[in-house]
């Protein structure tokens, strides 16, 4: 038994070895690689936000041609609806933006933690939210869990409405809806490049 000179001392804690960061390999990637694959992954996460943005703008050209044949009502109408569809561009891309970012983040949260429900559960109100989760997991191989969860949360393929709209439809003039789901602030991973 040792016996220390200050008795309210405990004894020493074994030490952690700290790894020496001359030992770190950090691998290489080139640009034209890092670039291929974070536009890959920015594909995959908002494939469905993707596929609507371009059912738009072909929509918004559809009318936008019409405008140069048609007068009167129709001219307004065509006019009003080339509009909107255009505005649409703009909001499906912001919102394919802020679901990388939602990627992003909970690619670093599964990292640390591994799955768990509380961390999946702020981020699985829509469709396209738990199409990023599902990505995430899939990176980190927590695919499996990932689809169990949502499937013992009642969610399935067809729920793309978000479900906070269905309990409070309300909720889509709130200023605090469109601030979370067209401009999620930029989210820069600390464990991975893409």
């Amino acid at each position: 038994m040792t016996v220390y000179p200050n008795k309210t001392r405990s004894a020493p804690k074994a030490m952690i070895p700290v790894p020496d960061l001359n030992d770190v390999t950090i691998p290489i990637v080139s640009p034209w690689k890092l670039g291929y694959k974070r536009t890959v992954t920015y594909l995959r996460v908002g494939i469905i936000l993707h596929l609507f943005c371009l059912l738009t703008l072909s929509l918004f050209f559809w009318c936008f041609n019409r405008l140069f044949v048609t007068s009167g009502w129709q001219f307004t109408n065509n006019l009003l609806l080339s509009m909107f569809f255009f505005s649409h561009l703009f909001t499906t891309q912001l919102d394919a933006c802020s679901r990388y970012q939602n990627y992003k983040m909970v690619k670093d949260l599964f990292h640390v933690y591994g799955f768990r429900s509380m961390l999946a559960k702020p981020y699985s109100r829509s469709k396209c939210q738990r199409d990023s989760i599902l990505e995430a997991a899939t990176q980190l191989g927590l695919r499996s869990s990932a689809k169990l969860y949502f499937r013992n949360s009642g969610y399935r393929w067809y729920h793309i409405i978000p479900s906070v709209l269905l309990e409070n439809p309300m909720l889509l003039f709130t200023r605090g809806y469109w601030i979370t789901t067209l401009f999620v602030p930029k989210y820069t991973s600390k464990y991975f490049l893409w």
